[in-house]
């Protein structure tokens, strides 16, 4: 680990937690490129589009970092494999989600959808999680297997059941918790399992690290979902109101929605429920949710998942991993992007 993320630690300050694992993840970047790779021009364009595109690398982070944690020792290329099987899934879940959201951006660039087509899009993002489950097979560890196809089955799922709740404030408050627990923080769960399996992890310690994944991913996606709200479209790479105007109903505009008076509620839920938005409209509904101060509580939330995450590490033995994880956690529900 290098110098400033240790001293970082001791003095009790935040660690900047890519600092521990800088050379693996390079790793990680080399074989996604390689994986990248086509005879097919499109799909290689696609690929590279989206490489270049850059991101957190979180899911691969996360394998790494948790099969650090559990101090065992793993063959480097074999880490390297599963933390690039899980973001080309994850890559994939996102070309989905663009076509399926009808978005022409995304981290402040044209997504695949927009330049190549819907139709190119979506075989390209099932390219994409072959190649996924090809480097995973070539791993043939039964068990790692196993957890790997389970989270992207439920994640899947979680798919659907979102699709059948647009515009449905009733289905979102039905759903909601549900639907991030098994998109997302399912899939953080699963990258920290990995980690802790490949690594050797006892049971205990395999069950924390999945707890760690399951609370940090929560406190992701309901970070992620404030962001929708507040966020700066030049950081977050998205438009304020995404999620509402592709028929998403999160957290702050549930919580805002329960302290409207009963006429503005049910006119807003009408509004909501419009199959297509204006601008106007959808910055009248974000203004609406800040002034009832719902955006307090939602954070509330999302700082509680994130405590509970690093709790879960207390079963861990003291390592410079441990403490990215901690500072990850900690840091998570201050990002901006």
């Amino acid at each position: 680990m290098k110098a400033q993320a240790v001293h970082a630690q001791e003095t009790g300050g935040p660690a900047d937690w890519h600092l521990a694992i800088t050379e693996e993840l390079e790793s990680v970047e080399k074989l996604l490129r390689e994986m990248a790779g086509s005879e097919v021009q499109a799909v290689l364009e696609i690929s590279k589009h989206l490489l270049s595109a850059g991101g957190k690398r979180l899911r691969p982070a996360l394998v790494i970092l948790s099969s650090q944690a559990v101090l065992g020792t793993v063959p480097r290329q074999r880490l390297s494999s599963i933390a690039t099987t899980m973001e080309l899934i994850h890559m994939a879940s996102l070309m989905h989600d663009d076509v399926i959201d009808l978005s022409d951006s995304r981290r402040g660039r044209v997504t695949a959808n927009a330049f190549w087509g819907n139709k190119v899009s979506v075989l390209s993002g099932d390219c994409m999680l072959a190649k996924a489950f090809s480097l995973l097979a070539g791993d043939a560890d039964g068990p790692v297997m196993r957890v790997i196809s389970d989270m992207t089955i439920r994640m899947s799922e979680s798919e659907v059941l979102q699709a059948l709740c647009e515009r449905d404030v009733e289905q979102w408050r039905n759903h909601y918790w549900h639907i991030i627990r098994d998109k997302t923080a399912g899939f953080l769960s699963a990258c920290c399992r990995c980690g802790a399996m490949l690594a050797g992890a006892s049971p205990a310690v395999e069950r924390a690290l999945a707890d760690y994944g399951i609370h940090l991913g929560m406190a992701f996606q309901l970070t992620d979902d404030l962001l929708d709200i507040v966020g700066d479209p030049a950081t977050t790479g998205k438009p304020v109101g995404s999620d509402l105007r592709e028929g998403k109903v999160t957290l702050p505009v549930l919580l805002a929605l329960d302290r409207m008076p009963e006429a503005e509620r049910a006119s807003t839920c009408t509004m909501i429920e419009t199959d297509e938005l204006s601008p106007e409209e959808i910055e009248t509904l974000c203004e609406e949710v800040r002034a009832t101060g719902a955006l307090d509580t939602a954070r509330d939330h999302a700082s509680a998942y994130a405590e509970r995450a690093v709790a879960a590490l207390a079963k861990l033995p003291p390592s410079p991993a441990r403490g990215s994880l901690a500072s990850l956690a900690s840091q998570l529900i201050y990002r901006v992007s």
